[in-house]
């Protein structure tokens, strides 16, 4: 018999969202950045294998936030190159080739919100990464991402799983 999945209730604009079964949060890490929150849930005796909600404490832009909706409110669509340069602050790290492998790049909806899409490695520490990250307030400025990151092996023997955890989704 599997252990009972745990549930993540209103965090940030997620309602709901049903985690894998046997999953447990780590420690939680709050201003990793000034005003940031970080959760991470992971495999029992597996910390390097999570999905983590993470907010960055701060706004961004008014032009970054504008590039934002505008992507956002395309048909879904995959993002050009000039694209995922406009979106540079908002994907952080994930916008630069030299360190990250972008392997999809897209806009889709997710239970009826519209998200901004990406997968990829990260080419130093070899881990791979699907991230998800939305508007939480109708201005483009305030962003959270959840994401699913682990090494290879890791990555593909629990994807499927935390496929069906974003799949879960309840927004607010």
């Amino acid at each position: 018999m599997s252990a009972p999945a745990q549930t993540i209730a209103n965090h940030g604009q997620i309602d709901l969202m049903v985690l894998p079964p046997s999953w447990v949060e780590g420690k939680r890490r709050d201003n990793v950045v000034v005003n940031s929150s970080l959760r991470q849930f992971h495999p029992p005796n597996s910390p390097g294998t999570a999905i983590s909600l993470f907010y960055r404490g701060r706004p961004v832009t008014a032009k970054t936030a504008q590039k934002f909706l505008e992507t956002l409110k395309k048909p879904a669509h995959e993002l050009t190159g000039d694209e995922i340069k406009d979106l540079s602050v908002i994907l952080r790290n994930k916008s630069a080739p030299g360190d990250f492998e972008v392997r999809r790049a897209s806009t889709n909806d997710l239970n009826g919100r519209r998200v901004l899409w990406v997968e990829g490695r990260y080419r130093e520490i070899q881990e791979d990464t699907c991230a998800i990250y939305l508007d939480t307030d109708g201005s483009g400025r305030c962003v959270q991402e959840i994401f699913f990151q682990a090494p290879p092996d890791q990555y593909a023997r629990h994807v499927r799983e935390v496929m069906a955890a974003f799949r879960s989704i309840r927004w607010k």
